[in-house]
């Protein structure tokens, strides 16, 4: 190999290395994702077999591109592995339920539902109620709790539960 073709390879991966990094770059924050965790969970149970819990959920949309809701999927998985489905508590019998039993505490954060919208670049606080159809004691000794968002582009985060 010639001298001079050594110096106009190596030059030419040089450049092809800046374009690529500067694509990559560029493109770094339009990836839709979310960072997400559950600080919080409250357990009420219903009757002997019913139970709601009310998750306090930290959303960060560190993105440069928005989340649009689609649907929020809750379960648990029980303590022999068992997942465990439950049914969406809308914010208006979340509010029935918590005002029935004050002694679980208010709801501090807007319910997080269908089409909302968690802009790039912010975070914030959100609520979740799920119902489920087995004893609140089932639910104390879980594993843990996962939620599914799901995005309108059909993009899914699971938040699980760090127990």
């Amino acid at each position: 190999m010639s001298k001079t073709f050594l110096i106009a390879l190596l030059v030419g991966l040089g450049a092809a290395g800046i374009i690529v990094g500067v694509f990559y770059w560029s493109n770094l924050g339009s990836q839709v994702r979310l960072e997400a965790s559950i600080q919080k969970v409250r357990i009420i149970p219903t009757d002997e077999n019913s139970a709601v819990a009310v998750f306090e959920l930290r959303i960060k949309n560190p993105a440069r591109v928005s989340f649009v809701l689609r649907s929020v999927t809750t379960r648990a998985v029980d303590a022999s592995g068992a997942p465990l489905t439950s049914d969406p508590v809308a914010q208006v019998n979340l509010d029935q339920v918590l005002d029935y039993y004050k002694l679980y505490g208010p709801r501090y954060n807007p319910v997080l539902h269908t089409k909302a919208k968690l802009p790039g670049g912010e975070q914030h606080d959100w609520t979740v109620g799920a119902s489920f159809k087995v004893s609140a004691k089932t639910l104390e000794e879980r594993r843990r709790f996962e939620l599914d968002l799901e995005d309108v582009d059909g993009v899914v985060v699971t938040v699980a539960e760090k127990r």
